[in-house]
């Protein structure tokens, strides 16, 4: 009776490691990849495959390595920056970008990281919005109606665009929220224009 105990609970146990082997062997084995997502496999640190397709798949174990790259818009805020205009005038720009990965593995093999992409988003963009703006006057600048920004949003980002399919990233959209003068000249320049309004509106 005794015996029959022990094997039985010795036939419990085994099972119960088999069953565990099982699972960590198919966990191990497997992957998922999620609908806004590229996973980017790697065989001995050397590229296998990008696999774009939502659901679960196949590695080897030990062998293949995952990296999980995000599919979908990602927005960044960039720091105000300091740009000087056509007139040698300065403005504080604060802009935005929404960027994504369009080829991942360009994007995996010039960059590989979110965080250093995003640097060099920060940089680009802060020499297409100079580039831009210093074609232009400050006064010109800060009277612009929307449609005026808007045209300078589509060129700065075509600017943009132009440098980071290097990356395998584009940007959807380059957009300035707001445009500000330093502080240590905002009182006299806007003294300046309400002076000049004046005289405009005393001449009618």
């Amino acid at each position: 009776m005794q015996e029959t105990k022990k094997k039985s609970k010795f036939g419990f146990i085994l099972k119960l490691i088999i069953l565990v082997v099982l699972v960590v062997s198919f966990t191990s084995s497997t992957y998922i990849v999620r609908e806004n997502e590229y996973a980017y496999v790697t065989r001995f640190s050397k590229f296998v495959k990008i696999q774009d397709t939502a659901g679960l798949h196949f590695k080897l174990p030990i062998l293949d390595k995952i990296e999980k790259i995000p599919r979908y818009r990602m927005m960044y805020d960039i720091p105000p920056s300091e740009v000087l205009t056509g007139d040698k005038k300065t403005l504080v720009v604060d802009n935005f970008t929404v960027w994504q990965i369009d080829d991942p593995y360009t994007f995996m093999r010039t960059v590989s990281r979110i965080s250093e992409m995003e640097n060099r988003i920060d940089a680009i963009v802060y020499n297409a919005v100079k580039n831009t703006l210093g074609t232009m006057d400050q006064t010109a600048i800060i009277n612009s109606d929307n449609r005026s920004i808007d045209d300078v949003n589509t060129k700065i980002t075509e600017l943009v665009n132009a440098q980071l399919k290097n990356y395998g990233v584009s940007t959807v959209a380059v957009e300035i929220k707001r445009l500000d003068l330093p502080k240590d000249n905002e009182s006299a320049v806007y003294n300046r224009m309400i002076s000049e309004r004046t005289q405009m509106a005393e001449s009618f």
